[in-house]
């Protein structure tokens, strides 16, 4: 299969999966994050994987959101949502893995 889809192939192992124990993170997340980090024979580098997600990954919410407020840049790996209110003819998003809401998202 792997000569056929050499750029779509995932090593789905509970070995290769075992990695993201106990974090809440989507199944193509998590295909994406081992096929980034994982060499032509299957084998992940479990260091580079956790580092990946220490760094975009959420974990202290307030700071967080203080600085994105504060109009700095940050790269997350987190849900997004976007609703359009059409009465406004605006578009809201909300982050629940950092405690951004609708009713906040519009504000500047």
């Amino acid at each position: 299969m792997k000569r056929f889809f050499e750029n779509e192939y995932v090593y789905k192992t509970t070995k290769n999966y075992s990695v993201f124990g106990g974090k809440n993170i989507p199944s193509f997340i998590k295909d994406w994050l081992i096929k980034r980090y994982s060499d032509e024979f299957g084998n992940v580098d479990s260091i580079a994987i956790n580092n990946f997600l220490k760094k975009h990954m959420p974990t202290d919410d307030k700071s967080i959101k203080k600085e994105i407020w504060e109009g700095e840049d940050k790269k997350i790996l987190a849900r997004l949502i976007i609703e359009p209110d059409i009465k406004k003819d605006i578009l809201k998003f909300s982050i629940p893995d950092i405690g951004i809401k609708f009713n906040e998202s519009h504000q500047n």
